[in-house]
């Protein structure tokens, strides 16, 4: 639902058992694309341009990247493109989602008011990353992605992180298994020269904070506030 032009979203924390509704003010892509180097925001353009008949079965969404490199900022560009058939859950504690299955369980069989559902964690290094020997948390994932859960209550777990894209668990970005993987990169010396006269690899948290620099990107960006390119 939309509320002065706002995109609903539920705000979960395990003790509440509950999602409470939050509120994000519309960020449609378009107003955003420029604040990302070519080929990230290439890849983005695919994602946000999807709809509910792009998906067969429940699926995972990846983006991996330093921090700054705006992965959370388009998390309010991809909730307004797909607002109309999707509802978003943001988990406050992913530790306690990743090892209950009965909080995820609650989490994935809420009421939704639309077809699919968009569970949001943040942070997830410590979940999605290669390891020696797979742990439980992992094999319940790929379980609520593949098994019958997942198959009934259609839902798209979007993960963010850290690591580099190379340090994703396999099992987990395989294609059939992960929608998009979107690795968030630094601008290019030559992209921050001819965007923002930078001669250097840049983030957009770091152009955003330089001051001057910031004024090159645009009239657009007077309307993103501080903070809003992590």
């Amino acid at each position: 639902p939309v509320k002065d032009d706002r995109i609903a979203f539920s705000a979960w924390f395990h003790e509440d058992w509950q999602g409470d509704e939050e509120f994000n003010e519309r960020e449609p892509w378009k107003a955003m694309r420029h604040l990302y180097p070519g080929a990230v925001a290439t890849e983005l353009d695919s994602l946000m341009a999807l709809g509910p008949s792009d998906f067969a079965k429940s699926t995972l969404v990846i983006f991996t990247g330093v921090p700054g490199t705006g992965k959370t900022s388009v998390l309010k560009s991809l909730m307004t493109e797909w607002d109309e058939w999707a509802s978003f859950d943001v988990i406050q504690d992913p530790e306690k989602y990743m090892s209950e299955l009965s909080y995820r369980s609650k989490v994935m069989k809420a009421n939704r008011s639309k077809q699919w559902r968009v569970v949001i964690l943040e942070d997830a290094d410590a979940y999605i990353q290669a390891q020696p020997q797979r742990s439980a948390a992992m094999t319940t994932l790929l379980n609520s992605v593949d098994g019958l859960v997942g198959s009934k209550y259609p839902t798209i777990h979007l993960f963010t992180s850290n690591l580099k894209r190379d340090g994703v668990e396999a099992a987990l970005a395989r294609p059939g298994r992960c929608r998009a993987h979107i690795h968030f990169e630094l601008f290019s010396p030559a992209e921050a020269r001819d965007r923002y006269g930078r001669y250097e690899h840049v983030s957009l948290a770091q152009i955003m904070n330089s001051g001057d620099e910031a004024k090159k990107i645009g009239e657009n960006v007077t309307n993103v506030p501080f903070g809003f390119y992590l």
